[in-house]
């Protein structure tokens, strides 16, 4: 999955600016998350793969907060000559637009560029627990884990 990634965003790294020789520099990769988390340990691993394929070196900078609209709007105010590209999760432009004012177009200041991982959310407790809401929340997901399981497999299928 790592290897389909690298070389999608190799090619596609290179349309826009087909015509000339590409990259000129190095390119910025904004991680729209603090250090330390799962965005920023797969994006260093993705730069240090894609820069041989580049011939040129990727630096990787954290640009956390505000869910990621800080990193995001970096990004998206950056030149457009495609040697910044934004890494994070699909929330920044899909659901911080709905919920608050965010200082970029989700739709006219972002072109996605590839889906490079998949990282499931849990709700968890600890065991055993008192607590009655997540007995409820166990009740309920038993109930629903044929549903579950099933919205886990297409997610999975549209993701490839």
């Amino acid at each position: 999955m790592i290897r389909i990634a690298i070389l999608l965003l190799a090619v596609l790294l290179g349309l826009p600016v087909a015509a000339q020789t590409f990259p000129a520099k190095p390119v910025r990769v904004i991680v729209v998350y603090p250090p330390g988390g799962t965005s920023d340990a797969v994006a260093r691993l993705l730069a240090e793969k894609l820069a041989p394929a580049l011939g040129q070196q990727l630096v990787v900078e954290n640009r956390g907060g505000a869910g990621g609209a800080i990193g995001m709007d970096a990004m998206a105010k950056s030149v457009p000559d495609g040697h910044t590209i934004a890494f994070g999760a699909i929330s920044p432009l899909t659901l911080l637009p709905h919920v608050g004012k965010v200082p970029y177009d989700a739709l006219k200041d972002v072109v996605p560029l590839a889906s490079v991982m998949y990282s499931p959310s849990t709700c968890s407790r600890r065991r055993p627990s008192p607590a009655r809401i997540s007995q409820r929340c166990s009740r309920r997901q038993r109930r629903s884990r044929a549903r579950c399981a099933s919205a886990l497999r297409a997610s999975r299928r549209s993701a490839t």
